[in-house]
């Protein structure tokens, strides 16, 4: 029993004291943390802090302090929301800070969580939690415009991610950007050299890379160049890329240095003057164009709040001369940092953390106007600025353009460094246009003569004439937003036309037509040639005094592949038709004429469908007599006389049916209704119709009959004289 009760007491005396050695433990790492959270060291609180957790998951304030943490860590900040929600369910309004026995939040952890949920893009949780924490403050402790300010700052969020600027990205690629973040880009001005941060585990590095053959070149360390072992950071770089303005951390005091570029090698780092550095935070530097002014940021006496930026003119002696703080126009009450001035002067990019901002640090830039005041200064809108902090924005090309570190999912490692084109009025984007050439017939060749206009659909204005690229077999232009009608006409093929509309929804890669450029063949639509515009041309169209019964031929040009119809007539009567293969551009037509008159109607169809018509007329020789006319009676030439006139009415009418036939084929216009398709070689077919031949027929059964009946009274009427 004795036993027992011993072993009670020494567990409970060994208990004691491994609970003290465990409280001292927790407590020594809670000032450790502590201390490390005072002076900002976040990465380094946040270890401790975890220690404390695992053996203390309920310590609230240690889950405040691990929230504020995760917030200040780019890369872990949707973490901070965990341990941030965790600490609001337990505030104290009498909380005592850096008090190891303390166990609840302090009040403004919800000013936190609203920050957590915002940079997180949960714009709805961030006022919620803004506007109680609103309610709840005490005024005497806590700044009620900072809270105000961030709530009209999601409410901004809001509309600059709902309407996103035209932006593309392009990593620099890996030669530039690893598996570490890589920030902070400095560029030249004439492109042609770059400096940047590398965030490597145990300390930053600073880079240098110069641009040759298109490409960056592989950069290299500058710490043994400039002669330092502590961090430095490149602020920018001179114009023509031959001067460097460096900050450094000197003791807490920041400071700005230079250095400059001699036979390819970088000179130790010199400090700037004492206009420039003071006993304050001089935070960062860049040049102007000509290297005369100089913009940095400074949280001297005289401030409007926080960090401001101030100009700085270089005096003759090579000095910078007594800094001009740039007002309130551009600097806050809050910290502006990291000014660049573009190439023309114009325009100074900064990042504050005032101003329309939407999160954090945003990236501004303000117009000079003519009478040298500075404007308002315009949001850049998202993507650019994001809810976090967005610093270090380098433009150029005035502006259209810039340098700027992100973190991607798709990049080489955390932050990548890329280039940016940035979409405006004043440099609108370009959409590719292009697709691949189909037609109908063969490729489309010079001859084809294709010629595209380009119009503005609204208008009516014809904004560009051009063409394909025939070697290719593809089209292809670049055009803005906007709604346009794109026109291609040629010699051999149908206007083709079709519309296209070119808003933020279109692709930005490029825009296929191929679908739409197909060309299809104008239909040939077959002529009518006569008379000399004929290409079926014979030597003689009216022969006389031929034998009649006797077969007789005719030469005539033709065209080769063509067909050939041949009708012929005897006094107006359709005797034979015939149709023809050519074969050669001479062609000879055998036909045999009849005892007066004789027609032929020749129509040659050529390959494409064209109609050459010819008529060629032949006269038979005329009947002897071998009656002379002294011989002849007063009947006998009355009877001649007769005769002569019926045949000459019989010529009249058959001229006048001729006359018909060729005014018939004259109003047909240029539209035949026959082609080469219609003619059958083993069908003769006349050139009139059913109506037209029955009527001849009738005409010619009639006139036989009353010559036949006239010389029949004739005859009875000699035969009665005599008698």
């Amino acid at each position: 029993m004795r036993r027992r009760i011993l072993s009670s007491v020494l567990f409970v005396i060994f208990s004691a004291i491994l609970i003290n050695a465990q409280s001292d433990d927790l407590k020594n790492a809670y000032l450790i943390a502590d201390s490390y959270f005072l002076f900002e060291e976040y990465a380094d609180a946040l270890v401790e802090y975890l220690k404390i957790n695992r053996a203390d998951p309920d310590n609230d304030d240690v889950n405040y302090k691990i929230g504020i943490c995760f917030l200040n860590d780019p890369y872990q900040k949707e973490k901070s929301i965990r341990y941030l929600e965790k600490a609001s369910e337990n505030i104290n309004f009498k909380y005592k800070e850096n008090n190891w026995r303390e166990k609840s939040a302090p009040p403004e952890t919800f000013f936190y969580l609203g920050n957590a949920y915002l940079v997180n893009n949960k714009i709805d949780k961030a006022l919620e939690n803004y506007k109680y924490f609103l309610e709840i403050l005490d005024e005497d402790i806590y700044d009620v415009e900072l809270v105000e300010a961030q709530i009209e700052t999601c409410e901004r969020a809001r509309e600059y991610m709902n309407a996103p600027v035209d932006i593309d990205l392009i990593n620099l690629g890996e030669k530039i950007n690893d598996r570490y973040s890589d920030i902070n880009p400095v560029i030249s001005g004439n492109d042609s050299s770059m400096a940047y941060i590398s965030e490597r585990p145990f300390y930053d590095v600073p880079f240098y890379s110069s641009f040759r053959d298109r490409e960056w070149q592989r950069p290299r360390d500058l710490i043994p160049e400039l002669e330092v072992d502590d961090d430095v950071y490149p602020a920018s770089l001179s114009y023509n890329g031959t001067t460097m303005i460096i900050y450094r951390d000197d003791d807490f005091i920041g400071n700005l240095y230079v250095s400059e570029l001699k036979d390819g090698f970088w000179t130790p780092m010199k400090k700037l003057g004492d206009n420039i550095n003071t006993k304050y935070w001089e935070s960062h530097g860049s040049f102007s164009r000509d290297g005369q002014t100089l913009y940095f940021t400074s949280n001297r006496k005289g401030t409007n709040g926080g960090l401001d930026i101030y100009k700085s003119e270089r005096l003759a002696d090579g000095t910078w001369g007594e800094p001009a703080n740039l007002g309130k126009a551009i600097n806050t009450r809050f910290n502006e940092d990291t000014p660049f001035i573009t190439e023309n002067g114009k325009r100074l990019y900064f990042s504050s953390y005032g101003h329309n901002g939407m999160g954090g640090y945003d990236v501004f830039y303000s117009e000079l106007n003519d009478n040298g005041v500075w404007g308002t200064p315009v949001n850049l809108g998202y993507p650019v600025n994001t809810t976090d902090d967005d610093l270090f924005f380098h433009p150029v090309n005035n502006g259209t353009s810039a340098y700027f570190s992100k973190y991607m999912e798709e990049g080489y490692g955390r932050h990548d460094i890329y280039y940016l084109n940035i979409y405006s009025d004043n440099n609108p984007r370009y959409y590719k246009v292009s697709g691949n050439l189909q037609s109908e017939l063969d490729s489309i060749s010079r001859k084809d003569d294709v010629i595209t206009y380009i119009i503005e659909r609204y208008s009516g204005d014809t904004l560009a004439t051009t063409g394909p690229d025939l070697e290719n077999q593809r089209f292809e232009t670049r055009l803005t937003r906007g709604h346009y009608e794109l026109v291609f006409k040629s010699k051999t093929y149908l206007e083709l036309v079709f519309k296209i509309d070119i808003d933020d929804s279109s692709d930005k890669s490029g825009i296929d037509i191929s679908d739409q450029l197909i060309f299809r063949p104008i239909p040939y639509e077959p002529r009518i040639f006569k008379g000399e515009d004929s290409h079926l041309t014979v030597k003689e169209d009216t022969i006389r005094n031929v034998l009649p019964g006797v077969e007789m031929e005719v030469s005539m040009d033709v065209i080769k592949g063509a067909k050939l119809l041949a009708e012929l007539y005897h006094d107006s009567v359709l005797v034979t038709t015939d149709t023809f293969e050519l074969n050669k551009k001479k062609f000879d037509y055998k036909f045999t004429p009849g005892d007066n008159m004789t027609n032929i109607d020749l129509t040659m169809v050529e390959e494409n469908g064209d109609m050459n018509l010819t008529e060629i007329v032949v006269f038979a020789k005329e009947r002897k007599t071998i009656v002379s006319e002294a011989d002849e009676s007063p009947e006998d030439k009355i009877e001649k006389e007769r005769e002569e006139a019926e045949i000459q009415e019989e010529l009249e009418q058959h001229d006048t049916i001729r006359s018909l036939k060729k005014e018939f084929i004259d109003h047909s216009g240029d539209e035949p209704d026959t082609t080469l398709t219609d003619i059958d070689p083993e069908r003769p077919e006349t050139s009139f119709s059913p109506a037209v031949r029955i009527f001849f027929a009738v005409v010619s059964a009639l006139v036989l009959f009353l010559f036949v009946f006239y010389l029949r009274n004739r005859k009875n009427g000699k035969k009665d004289e005599l008698s």
